[in-house]
């Protein structure tokens, strides 16, 4: 049941993650799962999200994942559902997100997370997540972010953790991004990690990142194709092996106005 919970925690925490990489505290590529809350607010136009991993190339593992976001008036929202896991294993999650600019320079976000899983005919309690993000520019450069996680409710999951996170990026140039985070939880364990986000072409990015608790690197690739998105990533941990990632990305509807 460890194991289980194990790959729980870690497929939703890096492989769904995979195309930023693990610069998750204030990048700016999409919001799934454990991203900040408010990055909600760089979408600048409504999308429709389909994604599906293999954590491990454990075919009986693979999850799937769909959500969309859109914008009523200044408020930007998001709802999103991803499943995990056939027969034996079996987790749920219903994630729902909003964010706002409260000024030109800086956005703040709020996150919900449902979560429900099951193990061998046991189904475990549910349990729910909170979270509080922000987001600063503070040059055409540099930009941080705070993400605090909060466990409404006492649940066994390997994953049940309070933490808060604190991270920058940083604009090298035109076509090069860096991002590094730290991650402290409610037991004082430090996680840091970092990324770098590369554009070969105005239609084509490449990311990399890496973390300091597994030793565990990721990569993926985007490209654009007008309203579309695809992208395509994998993760390595040094003892549950590869995870591989794809993803459907489809704006539709007008771009955003700025109010």
């Amino acid at each position: 049941m460890l194991f289980a919970n194990t790959i729980q925690a870690q497929v939703f925490n890096d492989a769904y993650n995979i195309a930023t990489a693990s610069a998750d505290v204030c990048g700016g590529n999409g919001l799934l799962l454990n991203k900040n809350p408010a990055n909600i607010t760089n979408i600048d136009q409504p999308q429709f999200r389909l994604s599906q991993v293999i954590p491990y190339s454990i075919l009986a593992l693979q999850g799937n994942a769909i959500s969309t976001i859109f914008r009523i008036k200044r408020t930007f929202f998001a709802v999103e559902y991803a499943q995990l896991g056939k027969e034996n294993f079996k987790y749920h999650l219903l994630n729902l997100t909003c964010g706002i600019f409260i000024d030109d320079r800086t956005s703040i976000g709020t996150k919900i997370i449902y979560h429900q899983h099951k193990q061998y005919e046991i189904e475990q309690n549910p349990y729910f997540t909170a979270e509080l993000g922000m987001n600063q520019t503070l040059s055409n450069k540099l930009k941080y972010g705070v993400q605090a996680v909060y466990q409404i409710n006492d649940s066994k999951a390997f994953d049940n953790e309070s933490y808060l996170k604190i991270g920058i990026s940083y604009k090298i140039d035109p076509k090069l991004y860096t991002y590094c985070s730290v991650k402290m939880n409610e037991y004082g364990l430090l996680v840091g990690s970092m990324a770098i986000e590369y554009k070969f072409h105005k239609n084509i990015s490449t990311q990399a990142g890496w973390n300091t608790l597994e030793s565990a690197y990721c990569t993926g690739i985007q490209y654009q194709i007008k309203r579309s998105k695809i992208e395509i990533g994998s993760s390595y941990h040094p003892i549950l092996g590869f995870s591989y990632a794809v993803g459907l990305c489809y704006r539709y509807g007008n771009q955003f106005i700025k109010q």
